[in-house]
């Protein structure tokens, strides 16, 4: 269960966790959840889904080593106040439905980190500030969620290896492994196979010709 993220900013709110990945913050109060120690490099992406239908003083999220209040280390995206030292896209034009973030945190900090924080302030009598956030994920992109990305398969949903998001019978790691559209109508993605006369010893031989992504990698000896 979240603990408390600086005892001052506590203000008993009610807090429920719907899953694993996924926190609801209504009231006034800051909280945070262990890392273990998550190193944090240059590649690091914060995902989550974000939603509230009643806005308080700061929303926002960072990372911490302990319960002090960093705001050089948080990323802040609604309320009517400020206090994260990074703001990003605004929530406001999209209240009160749900939003995806995809912070590249890398680019702003580095280093390892034993809290994920979530700024939540509504200093008022019986506060109501509401943060719901969902899909939660803190990862290094790899070649697999580089390209995923952007071929715009949405996040938790549709990029698992396994997806066939546009029903068309071949899994997103096939789409990886020849580097075709996973959304598309699968009509350029065929394998073509040729029998042609070789120009040298006049023999015919198979041909078979298929995409492969760039920058893919080969092991093994040919038949």
């Amino acid at each position: 269960f979240p603990g408390i993220y600086s005892g001052d900013q506590y203000g008993d709110p009610s807090v429920t966790l719907p899953d694993s990945t996924s926190l609801q913050i209504v009231g006034n109060g800051w909280m945070m959840i262990g890392l273990q120690g998550m190193g944090i490099t240059e590649e690091t992406i914060l995902e989550f889904d974000f939603t509230s239908t009643q806005e308080g003083e700061l929303h926002g999220i960072g990372f911490d080593t302990d319960t002090g209040l960093s705001p050089d280390q948080a990323f802040q995206f609604y309320g009517t106040q400020s206090w994260a030292e990074q703001f990003v896209d605004d929530y406001a034009s999209s209240a009160p439905n749900t939003k995806h973030y995809s912070i590249p945190v890398g680019s702003y900090f580095t280093g390892d980190f034993s809290y994920l924080f979530f700024e939540h302030d509504h200093d008022v009598i019986n506060a109501n500030g509401e943060s719901i956030y969902a899909n939660i994920r803190i990862y290094n992109p790899n070649s697999y969620s580089t390209w995923a990305t952007a071929k715009g398969l949405s996040s938790g949903s549709d990029d698992d290896l396994d997806a066939d998001p546009n029903s068309d019978g071949k899994l997103n790691l096939y789409h990886f492994a020849t580097d075709t559209d996973p959304l598309g109508d699968g009509r350029t993605q065929t394998v073509q196979a040729v029998i042609a006369e070789d120009s040298v010893d006049s023999q015919r031989y198979l041909t078979l010709t298929l995409p492969v992504r760039k920058g893919a990698s080969f092991s093994g000896a040919p038949l």
